[in-house]
């Protein structure tokens, strides 16, 4: 599935620097385009334990951290897992310091599969792979349970999904439809065929309000 660069690693960016952006810490800047050997330096370092050691989309960015530039980068290496139900890939964030590149967060989940029978892109935030899968499942009944979400229409074709720091059990997804922003909490530990609803809380409000 070909990566779009600009606007995935755009956002991708935006929220690997959020902790220290919401301090008023950080300036994300434009994209900039990397050298042969800047992109070789930063394959070597990000890719180093996928199969093929390569990348396959690389994005640089300048970012002002602290008062001081900072230059860097979005990374996809080749150890995506395309499957007939989903399609996950893994992207890291790495940053140069001095004359080294550093990817020292561990790679986040880019998930592309059906929700509620629509393609989606779903970003994963701090969630593991196989809790995502049954989260994702039970979000279309959470969706089904909830028909004012949606309203006959449909959602936009980007999910982010999250844990919540301070309630681990719970994980929130968010989404836009019908010109508004939801936010979603249910369980993590949950289940899609329970027989019953799904304890729900629904908030509206948009990342960039």
């Amino acid at each position: 599935m070909p990566m779009r660069l600009a606007s995935a690693f755009a956002l991708l960016l935006l929220c690997a620097l959020a902790s220290d952006a919401m301090a008023g810490l950080v300036q994300v800047g434009e994209p900039v385009t990397l050298s042969n050997s800047q992109r070789a330096a930063i394959e070597r370092v990000a890719c180093a334990n996928s199969p093929g050691k390569t990348a396959i989309g690389i994005q640089g960015y300048s970012a002002v951290v602290h008062g001081h530039r900072k230059l860097a980068a979005l990374v996809q290496c080749d150890d995506g897992i395309e499957l007939d139900a989903y399609h996950a890939y893994f992207d890291r964030y790495c940053t140069k310091k001095g004359r080294r590149w550093s990817c020292e967060e561990p790679p986040e989940i880019r998930l592309y599969m059906k929700v509620a029978g629509d393609p989606h892109e779903i970003k994963l935030d701090s969630v593991p792979l196989d809790d995502a899968l049954r989260g994702l499942n039970c979000l279309e009944e959470v969706l089904t349970q909830n028909p004012q979400v949606l309203g006959g229409g449909k959602a936009a074709h980007r999910i982010w999904l999250s844990e919540i720091e301070s309630q681990p059990d719970l994980l929130v997804a968010y989404l836009e439809a019908r010109n508004e922003c939801y936010w979603i909490e249910y369980p993590r530990q949950c289940s899609a065929n329970a027989g019953k609803p799904l304890p729900v809380a629904i908030k509206t409000g948009c990342i960039d309000e």
